[in-house]
């Protein structure tokens, strides 16, 4: 489908008259059946001069994609479902070394596709909204998560996707002037009026884009529009959705529903407190970058929902800290930046994937995302896909916030920050306190958490002071 249109883009089932394949797009309504039972489409305004649309997405069940093994793997890992052995070869989960997720294989791929498959046909495909519409930073990689979603629902059978995409036309924002250094004021004075005259422009032009947004979000998040769905993926969404009814939204989630965030949902409505509850967090910066290669840890190797990832792992990708909204007694972090093995070192936690329940609905967030590499390894859409079915209430697995978890990584990290060469022992040390006392570190986080409002140049000496006096206690 052309990016620019906008439109829903409804998934698999569509009816046979229907079956046209990817990109097909049709007017006004498209009846197909999904699931068990026939489903109206949804309808989302074009923009102006052309009809509203809908496009079939091509997601219809069809056999699995062969997975294979690269053949630098040394590692198998097994479907980790009840009744699988799971084996690992080579440097193992414990020994302190990390793996990278391009040496980690996929033939364990093959035994979770066939359960999730079998799974997906005993409850029938759920229907899931996509919206990848962003008013704040666009991120590249968006297509590409767009169409890995499509073929994960596809080929595991999970679910269908309809798309709530981005109106075309956006005019861009002219940039202010900067003043030339030999420029007299004259010449300057015009250069100021021609913007001005720019920015009123492209307000007006800016204005029928953002109606034609508006009259999007308006006929899919209506409660007649939702009532189709089982749950919905927020795919790098970001800025200010102009979602008409925010609380009616997260009532709809609360009410039993699913919602599935990838990378920057966590950058999306910054100023609604009650979105960011929902979700887990609000982006405040990414120190570790799109280019840099990350150590991360798996809290719960034994979870379904992380259980494809080794305890210790490396990845290239962009990772997010949250600003001070991020409340752990919600959530159960499965997935966090491993400080110690990271560069830049900061003194707290940096959670990375999670699961909460939300009233009857379920969440499931995963910062991963921003590279287009993600989305096509395996084991991260394994990762997609098991959360997901998790979220949609295909499986049960533990969702109990884990507090006591992220504190005892939040102070690995004030140790990996400030203690030096002596970085290990100290470690050792806190890890062996931790053991005998769950709920220390616990005690210790809003002295942790202080040390996030310091600037760097005084962050640095708090932290040590901290650390100190820490290690002093018996």
């Amino acid at each position: 489908m052309p990016g620019g249109e906008a439109a829903v883009a409804a998934g698999a089932g569509m009816g046979a008259r229907d079956r046209r394949g990817a990109g097909w797009t049709v007017p006004l309504l498209s009846v197909g059946r999904i699931g068990k039972r026939e489903q109206s489409v949804p309808v989302l305004p074009g923009p102006a001069g052309r009809e509203p649309t809908v496009a079939a997405g091509g997601n219809r069940p069809g056999r699995m994609g062969m997975l294979r093994r690269p053949a630098e793997s040394s590692r198998s890992m097994a479907g980790h479902h009840p009744g699988e052995e799971r084996q690992m070869a080579g440097p193992n989960r414990g020994s302190g070394r990390t793996a990278s997720w391009r040496h980690l294989g996929a033939w364990g791929l093959v035994a979770w596709s066939m359960a999730a498959a079998i799974a997906a046909a005993a409850d029938g495909p759920a229907r899931l909204l996509v919206v990848s519409v962003t008013t704040g930073f666009r991120h590249a990689s968006i297509p590409v998560a767009e169409a890995a979603l499509e073929e994960i629902g596809r080929e595991s059978g999970l679910f269908h996707c309809a798309f709530l995409r981005q109106p075309e036309g956006r005019p861009p924002q002219p940039r202010a002037p900067q003043r030339k250094p030999d420029e007299d004021d004259a010449a300057w004075q015009a250069r100021q009026a021609a913007h001005a005259a720019e920015m009123d422009a492209f307000r007006r032009a800016d204005e029928v884009w953002q109606q034609a947004l508006r009259e999007q979000f308006a006929t899919a998040f209506a409660p007649a529009a939702l009532a189709e769905f089982d749950g919905v993926i927020f795919a790098s969404t970001t800025g200010n959705l102009p979602i008409p009814d925010i609380d009616a939204f997260l009532g709809w989630l609360r009410g039993g529903k699913a919602f599935i965030g990838f990378h920057a949902a966590t950058d999306t409505l910054k100023a609604s407190d009650a979105y960011c509850e929902m979700v887990g967090g609000h982006f405040a910066g990414h120190p570790w970058n799109a280019g840099g290669e990350h150590a991360f840890v798996v809290h719960e190797t034994g979870h379904r929902v992380a259980g494809m990832f080794p305890e210790r792992f490396r990845w290239k990708d962009e990772i997010y800290q949250y600003d001070g909204r991020y409340a752990p007694e919600n959530l159960r972090v499965l997935v966090s930046l491993d400080m110690a093995a990271s560069t830049p070192k900061e003194p707290w936690h940096v959670p990375v994937s999670w699961v909460r329940d939300y009233g009857k609905g379920r969440v499931f967030y995963t910062n991963f995302g921003h590279n287009e590499a993600t989305w096509k390894e395996p084991m991260f859409r394994r990762h997609a896909s098991e959360g997901i079915a998790w979220s949609l209430g295909r499986f049960d697995a533990p969702a109990a916030p884990n507090p006591e978890a992220q504190a005892a990584e939040y102070l690995r990290g004030v140790v990996a920050a400030a203690g030096g060469e002596q970085a290990d022992a100290l470690r050792a040390r806190v890890d062996a306190r931790i053991a005998r006392e769950p709920g220390w570190a616990v005690g210790l986080r809003p002295r942790m958490l202080a040390l996030r409002s310091l600037p760097a140049e005084a962050r640095s000496a708090a932290a040590a002071a901290l650390l100190a006096e820490v290690m002093a206690e018996r």
